[in-house]
């Protein structure tokens, strides 16, 4: 924090912030990747802590798009936009149907 707050203060009276060299594509790839891996663990988590107040019809709803979109990521025959193209009927519906049902 004491570093930003120096930054901040050297920009104020026109200074410049010092250089730091940009990450090489490798390392932000890996970095990119372990932030995916976490947000996985995060996502689950958040899931697992939500399912025992979810009603029956809303689990039902959940499992079903979540088992298509499964299925069609283990299908490694289409690319990953090709994938949410397709989600985005289902998922639709099922916002519509949980809006509805509360």
């Amino acid at each position: 924090m004491a570093k930003a707050a120096g930054a901040r203060r050297a920009l104020n009276r026109g200074g410049c912030l010092p250089y730091t060299p940009p990450m090489a594509a490798t390392a932000v790839e890996q970095d990119l990747d372990r932030q995916i891996v976490e947000t996985h663990k995060r996502f689950v988590k958040a899931m697992n802590g939500r399912l025992a107040a979810m009603s029956l019809e809303t689990k039902e709803r959940y499992f079903a798009l979540l088992s298509k979109l499964t299925g069609k990521l283990e299908d490694g025959g289409k690319s990953l936009r090709e994938i949410m193209q397709e989600m985005m009927a289902d998922a639709a519906s099922v916002i519509l149907q949980e809006m509805q049902s509360a």
